[in-house]
């Protein structure tokens, strides 16, 4: 009986065919749920970055100059007498008597001045990168503003209204007295007028 003649095609056809063949049926059935996982964090990844872009774009679309600074409010820190802010429930007022910066809510002491000088700091020239004229001040939340500060000085008085949190920027709307032209400022600003009196005191 004569053995068969080795056929070197057809050996190796045949350890080929040893291996289970996977359709894309199956590869399909497989591979979906991670597949899936991938085309959603993408849609996140996409969404978040056009929504990104859409609010910059709506932040910047009416302003006016781009990159240039704006100025919203310049006072005599000097001449500074009172500020006044209200945050949620409760309000905190800092009055100058003579050279101390004292409060009517707490007589008899005194308020740290390393702790009043960013307010007078901020309120004394209060600048923006960004101005939006003739604004809808509902779209920017000043309908019914988060934080509501009022300076006084020896001459004059101002209210400065701060609005919505702009998350994509970090950075809050704000105007000052009853104008319609919308600023920016930081959200670390904002947070200043969030801190409760027992804060500031020696």
């Amino acid at each position: 009986m004569s053995a068969e003649p080795f056929v070197e095609g057809k050996a190796l056809s045949g350890k080929l065919n040893c291996g289970k063949k996977m359709d894309i049926r199956e590869i399909w059935k497989r591979y979906k749920a991670p597949l899936l996982m991938l085309a959603v964090l993408a849609a996140l990844v996409g969404g978040y970055y056009g929504l990104r872009a859409y609010n910059m774009k709506r932040l910047t679309e009416s302003v006016k100059d781009n990159g240039k600074d704006y100025t919203a409010l310049v006072l005599d820190d000097t001449k500074m007498r009172e500020i006044a802010y209200t945050y949620g429930d409760f309000t905190v007022v800092l009055r100058k008597e003579g050279d101390t910066w004292t409060s009517p809510d707490a007589p008899g002491k005194e308020l740290l001045q390393t702790q009043v000088n960013p307010y007078l700091y901020r309120l004394k020239n209060m600048e923006s990168d960004h101005r939006i004229e003739n604004a809808d001040l509902a779209e920017y939340g000043l309908d019914a503003p988060t934080h509501e500060v009022i300076v006084k000085t020896d001459a004059e008085t101002h209210e400065v209204h701060i609005g919505s949190l702009n998350e994509m920027t970090s950075q809050y709307y704000f105007r000052v007295d009853d104008e319609t032209t919308v600023y920016t400022m930081d959200e670390s600003i904002a947070e200043l007028f969030e801190v409760p009196l027992e804060e500031l005191l020696q």
